[in-house]
């Protein structure tokens, strides 16, 4: 009796060893699987470790399947579940009762378990009968206790490996809490995974999981991109703003930076790195927030969270939420759907666990931009008090980037009108404390250009006749009728700081003479680009005034409100770097544009019209795509703004631009001037001696205004005109055929313009600059009437 006693509790404790060094399974390099025997726990404990190392393992050199072949594989009735036992908790795909397993392994050690626990049982129940009178047997008998737990502790702890009948290659991920699962090396998403807590204002706390597997043929995966719609419509038909705020991420369980950025799917939040990561399993997990998520119907509230999202390319082969309610909820209504689809009751699973809360599992593979979505009703027994929003808070929650550019705008147009208005009065009523003019302020050549904004031949001519009415030079008609223009003098005192350059250019080192014919052609075109260059900086000196300061300011006030709009937009430095593109681009159009314009008043060839064109064209589309992109950020009505603020700095630069204290007194007494030009009176010089010569003096003196006016026929007709003998008030400084009467000054410039280059330069930031455009030139038939 005592025999067959020990012979029991020796094949229990024997038993229990032999079972001790459980079998595990570790992946070789071709995919398969083979039997590893350990003596010891420790050993057990570490191949265990050293087998999640390796997951995933070395690929096969199988073929790798296409998308397309991976999805019709989903839709044709075989999804791609996976062989086993089935896995606890996570509704892993049980086979059809009577198809082989593929884990015998874990056949084998579930059948020496039962019978493990049979003898053991058999022992408790003689052990309970009989008592222990040896010490070695009652240390066989706790020797078989802890060997019983060591055995359910590595029951509890031990992986679950589930091979996958797929033909192509594999690889290997792992599923919560203890599962092991081949899958094929395609890019797809074997697990996607939500933790959603319902906070008590109507937000929610996301955490996140997905797993996606690279295949080998994807050489440029940086990382993942979750994307989320600016705004959605909830079963009420309101509109609501998507807020997201993120908090951490992980990419296999290395912490990393998620970024929040702009698309055309609304937001993306990129879990991007610098480098492209290699093929194989990538997990990653990142937690975020969403605002103004539940909806509020009074009677109950309700979440609609799409898990999935559907802007994925490749398929999703599992998907699961775990909503967890605020205490004391009362849920009453859950549901689950596929893009419109509402699903039945055998398509996805619903537990509800002690505390109330909900788990969703999809029980089939979503194909590419097929989304799972969830759809659960509550009603709180304690809502969470929430402070309501005034309406300045709602207004600046919801339409702060709106408000902001709105702001801007005011503020900059109001800041500039009132600046050019201030300006313009300040100007007028200033001239009572008007400086006298100098002797160079009033330059015949500037002045018409003043009038016109252009400088062409007849802007040369005039500064020609200046210089030869002040007795410098001297104009001679040759016989082919070519001009020489003769030296008289070598002083310069009598010339202004503008004829002294035209005079240095025409006459070099001890040359007393200059031919205006073809064969000068070449440095007459120097001359005159010279002289347009001169003419445009006198005039920009002496008859206007920027007043860039006032305008600068203008521009630091929208630079001020731009960064303000980048602080509280969710996207930061993008939108200040993507407002200040626009605001580059559009300087850089406005100047093209400039450009252009002068061009076609110009009438310049096509090439030049067609460059221009091309150009601006290239500017101004991005100008709109930027602005468009500020508006994916902001709103549309922020751009709006943004816009319209650019567009008043723009015409306040040109309004800004006003005339300075010459230009204005010029303006003023310009009528008056002309009046006394073109007034047909006779001449104060009756009974007095030398007439001649006091006449042909005052007919020189204004000659050259008088052209810059448009005047020179009339002002040469009232000379004519009061004397007897016309023909001795012929200028001293002409020596050639032409005859001096009324139509002189026309002849002299004809047989000049013949013989000088066809070209005209514009001031291309003169347009009504100075308000000289007002003072339009008169058509030449109607001047000869007055």
């Amino acid at each position: 009796m005592i025999f067959t006693r020990f012979r029991g509790i020796l094949f229990t404790v024997g038993l229990a060893l032999f079972m001790q060094p459980a079998s595990v399974f570790a992946q070789t390099e071709n995919g398969g699987v083979q039997k590893q025997k350990v003596s010891e726990k420790s050993a057990l404990d570490e191949n265990l470790e050293e087998l999640m190392k390796t997951f995933p393992s070395r690929m096969s050199r199988e073929a790798v399947p296409t998308l397309q072949e991976l999805q019709e594989n989903m839709y044709t009735g075989k999804p791609l579940v996976f062989k086993g036992t089935g896995m606890e908790g996570q509704d892993a795909g049980v086979m059809p009762s009577g198809q082989n397993m593929v884990n015998y392994n874990a056949q084998i050690i579930a059948g020496m378990q039962e019978k493990l626990a049979q003898s053991e049982k058999d022992a408790i129940e003689r052990s309970s009968k009989t008592k222990f009178f040896s010490s070695r047997l009652y240390d066989a008998y706790v020797q078989a206790s802890q060997a019983r737990e060591q055995w359910q502790k590595y029951q509890k702890n031990r992986l679950k490996f589930y091979q996958s009948d797929f033909p192509g290659q594999k690889t290997v991920i792992t599923i919560p809490p203890d599962n092991l699962v081949e899958v094929p090396l395609s890019d797809h998403i074997p697990y996607m995974f939500s933790r959603i807590e319902i906070l008590g204002n109507g937000s929610i706390s996301v955490t996140e999981t997905v797993q996606r597997v690279v295949s080998p043929r994807i050489t440029n995966f940086y990382g993942l991109n979750r994307y989320f719609p600016y705004e959605f419509e909830n079963r009420a038909g309101d509109k609501v703003k998507t807020k997201i705020t993120l908090i951490s991420a992980t990419h296999n369980n290395e912490p990393i930076t998620p970024k929040l950025l702009p698309s055309l799917f609304g937001y993306r939040v990129s879990m991007e790195g610098d480098y492209p990561l290699p093929a194989g399993v990538h997990v990653y997990k990142w937690q975020y927030i969403l605002s103004n998520q539940v909806s509020d119907y009074k009677e109950f509230k309700e979440l609609v969270y799409s898990i999935t999202g559907n802007h994925w390319f490749f398929p999703v082969t599992r998907a699961g939420a775990y909503v967890i309610f605020p205490q004391s909820t009362n849920v009453i209504s859950q549901g689950a759907a596929t893009g419109n689809s509402p699903l039945t009751d055998d398509l996805y699973r619903i537990k509800k666990d002690a505390n109330g809360d909900l788990s969703f599992t999809l029980r089939y593979p979503l194909g590419a931009a097929e989304e799972f979505t969830i759809t659960v009703n509550f009603k709180e027994k304690m809502p969470t008090f929430v402070l309501p929003q005034g309406f300045f808070e709602k207004l600046f929650d919801t339409h702060a980037p709106t408000f902001a550019c709105f702001v801007m705008f005011a503020l900059v147009f109001s800041y500039y009108a009132a600046t050019w208005y201030s300006i313009k009065k300040n100007q007028i009523t200033s001239l009572q404390n008007m400086k006298s003019s100098q002797k160079d302020d009033f330059i015949p050549a500037v002045l018409r250009f003043a009038l016109n904004k252009q400088t062409d031949a007849k802007n040369f001519f005039i500064v020609l006749l200046s210089m030869a009415t002040k007795g410098f030079l001297a104009f001679s008609e040759q016989g082919n009728g070519d001009f020489l223009l003769i030296k008289q003098t070598d002083s310069l005192s009598k010339l202004n700081a503008l004829e002294k350059k035209i005079a240095q250019g025409l006459f070099l080192k001890s040359e007393t003479s200059f031919a205006v014919s073809q064969g000068n052609t070449l440095k007459m075109e120097r001359l005159f680009a010279k002289l347009a260059k001169y003419i445009q900086k006198d005039y920009a000196q002496k008859y206007v005034t920027v007043y860039i300061t006032y305008f600068l300011f203008g521009i630091l006030m929208t630079a001020t409100a731009l960064g303000f709009i980048s602080g509280i937009s969710i996207y930061g430095k993008i939108t200040a770097l993507t407002a200040s593109a626009v605001l580059t681009l559009s300087v850089a159009a406005y100047l093209v544009g400039v450009r252009l314009y002068d061009e076609v008043r110009l009438k310049s060839g096509w090439f030049v019209k067609s460059v221009l064109g091309a150009a601006l064209v290239y500017l101004i589309f991005p100008v709109f795509v930027l602005l468009w992109f500020f508006a994916e950020q902001t709103t549309f009505l922020a751009a709006f703004f943004f816009l319209a603020t650019i567009i008043c700095i723009v015409v306040f630069y040109t309004l800004l631009k006003s005339p300075s204290m010459l230009g204005r007194s010029v303006l003023d007494s310009l009528d008056a001037y002309k009046m006394y030009l073109s007034a047909q009176s006779s001449l104060p010089f009756a009974g007095m001696q030398n007439v001649e010569a006091k006449m042909k003096l005052l007919y020189d003196k204004h000659l050259p205004f008088a052209f810059a006016l448009d005047l020179e026929e009339i002002w040469t007709l009232k000379f004519t005109s009061a004397s007897d003998k016309p023909a001795s008030l012929k200028p001293s400084w002409y020596k050639g055929k032409i005859e001096f009467n009324k139509d002189f000054p026309v002849k002299l410039y004809e047989c000049f313009a013949l013989r000088f280059p066809k070209k005209t330069y514009y001031f291309g930031k003169g347009r009504k600059t100075g308000g000289f455009r007002k003072q339009s030139k008169p058509p030449v038939e109607k001047r000869r009437t007055d």
